[in-house]
Formats: structure tokens, C-alpha cells, sequence
């Protein structure tokens, strides 16, 4: 998540790329830990 930002990808972004998605192929747990994703910016 911290390379995707440095090379300019927005960090909201970042954490759904690097994060959301990485974490689970289920979209009801990637649209869960969107939703956490938010709430931090």
C-alpha cells in the first residue's frame, strides 16, 4: 500500500488495491474492509 501511494496512486485507493482486494475474493468482505478503509480518511 505504501509503494502504490509513493508512486501516486490516491491512498484511499491504495488501501482498497492493497488491501480490500488483496485480503478476500468475497465482495461482501472487500465491500466490509472498504468500508473500514474509509472510516480512516
Amino acid at each position: 500500500t505504501a509503494k502504490l501511494i509513493h508512486d501516486g496512486m490516491e491512498p484511499r485507493r491504495a488501501g482498497y488495491v492493497g488491501i480490500a482486494e488483496v485480503l478476500s475474493d468475497d465482495p461482501e468482505i472487500i465491500r466490509a474492509l472498504k468500508d473500514l478503509i474509509d472510516l480512516s480518511f
